[in-house]
């Protein structure tokens, strides 16, 4: 049986990051992945935060100089492309890189994987873990692998296995978000338009009422397209995923007019059940992180840097539970409020993003005085700066606020969204 410092069950960004990090402050860590590497993943828009962890995890000049493309920020605007509202992570509240990356997963998961391997990681893939089990004081986790079954104990268990949730699903604690049971069709184009200089590799988003569309441009004339709508108006539909986003886009002006010398180049790939959480982050020295903890709505665009920030953290609270064992209930009890906080705070953004109010006044802002200050916090949080300092949140809570008031005094014109499936 081989034995190590930690076990990570899954190699994407969030159990990459972790062993990456472990492993190179000289813990023997072992990284299980059940499939090879570079594989299709959704997911490709990054955030200016991602960037520092980039640099540490030394990938940084490797996926710019692959190709990423550039992202300064983010235009959302009505079906019509009026109004619309352009976020520029450099206006934000608070200071952070001025741009992000948008990548194609398969490239940008592969990079991560073999620099975690790099770093001193023993990474196997094509290794499905079947098993994993508490005994004494380690964890014995069990894969099948190409050339058989094998077993890894470890004082520490990572679980960073994404939405195939390992822990959350052998303990039946996993659980879809109330209100949140979205579902999302998306694809890749060839020969999407786009605007030149630094606006050209913005996220495009357009928000109906009933859901959203992606538009993310990609190297090589690349572009991943996607709509998130509600699960129960997408099954009500009786429609194929492809019948359903080709509906979406032909139905959305800007959006089809966009299109239409556009090639799709992919697949279509759909997900269902979209936002869930899966308990406890912490239990018997086992941990969970990324999607394997929960999945947010992924209208913020969070998904890639909450992964990694929690690999990041997991690495560094496990590295003082190996140094000093007998503090790792009081070190992990402080990582697990960190990761819950963080978790409600995008919750209560998303939360708040669905309802009418937020858009009206998002795409149609004021140059009052008092609201003046809400605009860079908003960036900011689509920079992925959060929870951020108080006065970040007492800006978002003064937007909050008027959000309620616009609800019961029209403080701006209400916006016709029409539905994606209006006809």
């Amino acid at each position: 049986m081989r034995t190590c410092d930690a076990v990570v069950i899954g190699g994407g960004p969030a159990g990459s990051t972790a062993a990456h990090l472990l492993a190179r402050s000289g813990h023997d860590v072992v990284l299980l992945e059940r499939e090879r590497f570079p594989r299709f993943h959704i997911g490709e828009s990054l955030l200016p935060a991602n960037m520092p962890l980039l640099e540490r995890l030394g990938v940084r000049e490797t996926l710019e100089r692959g190709g990423s493309v550039p992202k300064y920020g983010a235009r959302l605007s009505t079906a019509t492309g009026s109004p619309a509202v352009r976020i520029r992570f450099s206006d934000g509240l608070l200071p952070c890189a001025p741009r992000a990356l948008q990548v194609v997963r398969s490239t940008f998961d592969d990079v991560l994987l073999r620099a975690c391997a790099g770093a001193g990681a023993e990474v196997r893939e094509a290794h499905e873990v079947t098993e994993a089990r508490r005994d004494a004081d380690s964890w014995i986790v069990r894969a099948a692998g190409p050339d058989g079954v094998v077993e890894v104990r470890a004082r520490h268990l990572v679980d960073g296995s994404g939405r195939d949730t390992f822990l959350a699903r052998s303990r039946g604690t996993k659980e879809m978000a109330s209100g949140h049971r979205r579902a999302a069709v998306y694809a890749h184009y060839h020969g999407v338009p786009r605007e030149s200089g630094p606006t050209a590799g913005d996220v495009r988003l357009t928000v109906r009422r009933d859901g959203w569309l992606w538009m993310i441009p990609l190297a090589d004339d690349l572009t991943s397209v996607g709509l998130v709508v509600q699960g129960d108006a997408l099954r009500a539909q009786s429609r194929t995923p492809e019948l359903a986003l080709e509906h979406a886009l032909q139905h959305t002006p800007v959006w089809r007019e966009c299109l239409a010398d556009a090639t799709r180049v992919s697949p279509i790939h759909a997900t269902s059940n979209y936002s869930y959480s899966c308990g406890a982050v912490v239990r018997d020295g086992a941990i969970t992180i990324g999607d394997a903890s929960a999945f947010l709505d992924p209208i913020f665009s969070t998904g890639v840097w909450l992964a990694m920030r929690g690999g990041e953290s997991a690495a560094d609270a496990l590295r003082r539970c190996l140094a000093s064992p007998a503090r790792s209930t009081a070190i992990l009890d402080e990582w697990r409020i960190d990761q819950e906080r963080t978790t409600r705070y995008y919750w209560r953004l998303i939360d708040s993003f669905y309802r009418p109010e937020f858009v009206d006044l998002l795409l149609q802002p004021s140059n009052a005085p008092i609201l003046r200050g809400i605009v860079p916090a908003l960036n900011s949080v689509f920079a992925g700066m959060g929870p951020g300092t108080l006065e970040l949140r007492a800006r978002l809570w003064l937007f909050e606020t008027i959000q309620a008031l616009h609800r019961r005094f029209d403080i701006r014109p209400h916006l016709d969204l029409g539905s994606v499936f209006d006809h």
